[in-house]
């Protein structure tokens, strides 16, 4: 406990001469004419502003890959916090691992709560350094939770006359509440005090517990009284007072079912008071004195930092001191980063909406190095939307909106007009033109007859080799986690669901700033992005192969691709035969009319009445997923059966109903989107529809191919498949002379591996070993485990080991490559692919064997899957830039992992086979052979 006497917390000066003075409306106490200031003390909940930093900041990394947005966003409070309020003390209390004496009361306690995000984890003790390298008190205590450290620090505080301001979310405070605490919160800088309390509530702050005792509280699965909620418990304490007296005249109370529930509850709510009162009296080795604000260690700090890449923190460490005060300088910008709206600062955005105000600005554009450009449409689809306006930019903070639809009686400009004037800016080279997700604006633009060329810039393709692990690359995530302000969110013009309507319909002024703020936040991420490309050494990748390839895939889109809707009309009535057949035949096994589609009644039919064994258990029961049926087939043809019936359900439902509707009304072809920010690897994914996902592997699924049809007969479909290209990266990477002299010679792989780890001859392999030496080969590059195996090749998991022992020990070069990769990603935090595309691992510590195992493998999979998708990127570029050049009659069409498909006239094949394949082949200079398999049809089925 505290002894210290309270004269010690007095503060002597400077002295303030009388005059009528309020802190927050608690008036100070006068001494000889002066006023003395009590003392203030901040008592920071220290997990809770973890998770409010965690949730309130988007992903981000350090240049190891380690996740850092909590570190970021709770140091930003805390730096904030010690430059505005300069408190007298501070100290950030942290909960212990482990239970506390409230488990030991209610086994229950907490019993529901999620555990701590796997980000999140590792960022608690580097937020820990980062306190002790600030100076500020750290306290913690194993048996306690943080609240109670809080509360016995307040009441000892309190008693001695110095405020205490208490930062947290946690309503269990509210009972800490008197006349010198105060809750804190750090977002507004708002104080919300036993008045408040009383206003709000009509309560006491003594009267807390006995609220609590009677609704419970969920976040802590503390009970309370079963069927009353907090608005009930509210009116029996106002009402009565107290718990006691509430239990006291019980038979006063008319409602039947609360007198019964109150009669019946009483124990509980003794139980759950136990648990939401706070422990004031925790016996601590540090009192409120002892918490005194110290200089920060300034180059512990810096060291943390940087080695964090929390640049803005680090800049704020070489700020200017503070006024008079406590004499700390601050460690970060008085707007350092928490989950806070910044601002965007002073803005100067123009409406040009008359033709000669619009030609000066054409004239402006034309003379820059650089423009940001942001059209407003009517549709998320860029081959559905028509445009509304135009938005530019080129220096921060100023932007320009020309709007060319609005309203009724807006005053716009003609859209023909403004391309008139617009034109020779979007079709030249020069502005180069930056966006955000720049390809959609492209392909409108080409829809709309303008052909956007000089793209060289977009903000989320550049986000994301940054970062290829963030969860999202929208302008509005973008700006909160660089740039540390909210965008105007689009659903404030437009609205959301069933009651939004599109951007022509809002007052064009709205549009307007909103628009302008777009493109005026592309040139201020591209000030902060490129630096950090720079530094990653990704400036080259993004410059040379992903931001070229924006106006590749834009081209690709705008084409599309014609679909025979008479042909899917056919596979779909076959599959509708062939569902009810399977479906028969699944009911006849099982004995019993069943829902097939219902996973809770299959799984009683499977594992209830057929006995079969269940693997994994969910909410509702036991699972009926993919895995569970692959299992579960090897050995019970009835699974086996369900699987096929839902796969020909999801061909149906997905493609074969679907396909026919996304046809577009005009060109008569399905243009799908491909999306360069989705995958950690750098493949490729398509949406609108996901064209990656149609299975080849069945028959009913490579028919669905035979829809994808050329334009004409005079045309034709050519695909260009890269045979084994991750096989044969392997072997370039591990330079494993088997390996190599097999690819050199043209081998069959599969055979090759198979007969040499089973001590054959090639021709002696049979299907069974191939099948073997085929799992194996492509799983080494995903990490393949023996119990994988055996799953995969239905063997027992003993036999699936010394298989995979056997190719090790036939293939050493290549586990001593795996090792390499692994301890390469645990020195420094990544891994990169032949072409400096990286690959962030942020568990590739983690003593979680699960997590670490699962980024070892991410690990080896980035570097060589990212390597096979960097290389077809590379050869889209080459292909397209010769299209262009040369006028050649190809058309790239669609890009499906390893394989890109053309359509081209019949006569013109060899030529572009020849073209195609010496440039796929040329992507990268391997030490085996790049080999490109190459079709022709009518259709993709028959190209393929």
């Amino acid at each position: 406990m505290c002894t210290r006497p309270a004269e010690e917390n007095v503060h002597h000066g400077p002295l303030t001469p009388t005059r009528p003075f309020s802190r927050q409306g608690v008036m100070a106490d006068k001494y000889d004419g002066f006023l003395l200031m009590p003392k203030r003390l901040f008592l920071i909940d220290g997990h809770a502003h973890c998770y409010k930093a965690f949730y309130g900041i988007p992903h981000l990394t350090s240049p190891d890959g380690r996740p850092t947005n909590a570190v970021y966003g709770f140091t930003g409070m805390l730096m904030k916090l010690l430059k505005k309020q300069k408190p007298d003390y501070i100290a950030a209390v942290f909960d212990s691992p482990g239970p506390t004496f409230r488990h030991e009361q209610y086994a229950e306690y907490k019993a529901q709560r999620k555990p701590m995000p796997d980000d999140l984890r590792p960022q608690i003790d580097l937020i820990k350094q980062v306190v002790e390298a600030a100076n500020v008190t750290l306290v913690a205590l194993q048996g306690y939770e943080a609240d109670d450290i809080i509360g016995t620090l307040a009441k000892q505080a309190s008693a001695e006359g110095i405020d205490v301001y208490i930062a947290t979310g946690d309503k269990d405070a509210l009972q800490l509440l008197d006349e010198h605490t105060r809750l804190y919160d750090t977002k507004r800088g708002e104080e919300y005090t036993a008045d408040n309390l009383a206003e709000d509530k009509g309560l006491r702050p003594d009267q807390i517990t006995d609220m609590m005792a009677l609704s419970g509280d969920t976040s802590d699965n503390v009970p309370g009284i079963r069927g009353i909620g907090p608005k009930t418990a509210l009116k029996l304490i106002q009402d009565y007072g107290s718990l006691e007296n509430v239990f006291d005249h019980v038979d006063e109370i008319s409602a039947k079912a609360l007198k019964r529930r109150l009669s019946e509850g009483g124990e509980v709510a003794e139980v759950s008071r136990k648990l939401v009162t706070i422990d004031t009296n925790v016996q601590l080795e540090v009192c409120p004195t002892d918490c005194a604000v110290r200089e920060p260690d300034k180059e512990q700090l810096r060291k943390l930092f940087t080695e964090l890449g929390l640049k803005r923190l680090l800049k704020g460490l070489d700020d200017d001191a503070p006024e008079s005060g406590t004499g700390v300088p601050p460690v970060a910008p008085a707007d350092a980063p928490e989950p806070a709206d910044e601002g965007r600062g002073d803005v100067r955005y123009h409406t040009v909406d008359d033709e000669k105000a619009l030609a000066k600005l054409a004239g402006q554009l034309a003379k820059q190095k650089r423009i940001s450009i942001d059209l407003e449409t009517t549709s998320q689809h860029p081959m559905k939307a028509a445009i509304v306006g135009f938005s530019f930019a080129w220096k921060t903070h100023e932007a320009y909106y020309v709007p060319v639809a609005g309203p009724l009686g807006s005053t716009t400009i003609p859209l023909a007009k403004a391309l008139g004037h617009l034109r020779p800016v979007i079709e030249s080279a020069a502005p180069a033109k930056i966006g955000q997700n720049i390809k959609y604006d492209a392909i409108v633009l080409r829809n709309a007859g303008v052909r956007m060329l000089g793209i060289a810039y977009d903000t989320m393709v550049a986000a994301y080799l940054i970062n290829p692990d963030r969860r999202r690359y929208n302008l509005d995530d973008l700006a909160l986690g660089y740039l540390h302000f909210r965008k105007i969110p689009t659903s404030d013009l437009i609205g959301k669901g069933k009651n939004q309507i599109t951007m022509d319909r809002i007052e064009v002024p709205t549009v307007a700033e909103y628009a302008c703020e777009d493109a005026d936040t592309v040139v201020r991420l591209f000030d902060v992005l490129s630096p950090e490309l720079d530094e990653r050494g990704l400036a080259e990748l993004a410059g040379e192969l992903e931001f070229p390839l924006i106006e590749v895939l834009a081209e690709m889109e705008y084409t599309g691709i014609k679909i025979d809707a008479a042909a899917l009309a056919e596979i779909s009535e076959a599959l509708a035969k062939s569902i009810d057949v399977v479906g028969r035949e699944i009911i006849e096994e099982a004995d019993e009319e069943f829902n097939i589609d219902s996973p809770k009644q299959l799984s009683a039919i499977l594992f209830d009445k057929l006995k079969m064994p269940p693997s994994k258990k969910t909410k509702t029961g036991y699972s009926t997923d993919a895995d569970v049926l692959g299992e579960l087939a090897v050995q019970y043809p009835i699974a086996a059966k369900i699987a096929r019936y839902r796969a020909m359900k999801k061909l149906k439902s997905t493609y074969a109903d679907a396909l026919p509707k996304m046809i577009h009304p005009k060109t008569g072809r399905v243009h799908t989107s491909f999306n360069q920010t989705m995958t950690a690897t750098g493949r490729l994914s398509s949406s609108d529809p996901n064209l990656q996902n149609i299975p080849v592997r069945t028959a009913e699924g490579r028919e669905i191919r035979r829809a994808f049809v050329a334009s004409d007969p005079g045309s034709v479909l050519l695909s260009a498949d890269y045979s084994q290209i991750e096989l044969r990266i392997l072997a370039h990477f591990s330079g494993d002379e088997a390996l190599r002299d097999a690819f050199l010679n043209d081998l069959d792989i599969h055979a090759f591996v198979a007969a040499e780890v089973n001590g054959v001859g090639i021709d002696d392999v049979d299907g069974d070993m191939r099948r073997r030496a085929k799992a194996v080969n492509f799983g080494i590059i995903y990490g393949l485990t023996p119990y994988g195996l055996s799953k995969d090749i239905g063997v027992p998991v003993g036999e699936a080991k010394q298989f995979i022992d056997a190719y090790f020990a036939r293939y050493g070069r290549v586990q001593e490559f795996i090792l390499g990769v692994i301890e390469r990603a645990q020195n420094d935090g990544y891994v990169s692919t032949m072409f400096g595309r990286r690959r962030y691992l942020a568990t590739i510590h983690s003593r979680n064997d699960v997590e670490r195992r699962y980024a070892e493998r991410m690990a080896v999979n980035a570097v060589i899957q990212g390597t096979a998708a960097d290389m077809a990127k590379i050869a889209m570029n080459r292909i397209h830039r010769r299209i262009e050049d040369e006028a050649r009659p190809s058309k790239m069409l669609l890009q499906i992992h390893d394989e890109l498909l053309f359509e081209l006239p019949a006569e013109a094949v060899e030529p572009e086979r020849e073209m195609i394949e010496s440039e796929m082949t040329g992507a990268a200079n391997l030490d085996v052979p790049v080999k490109v398999n190459v079709s022709v049809g009518q259709n993709w089925l028959e190209a393929k």
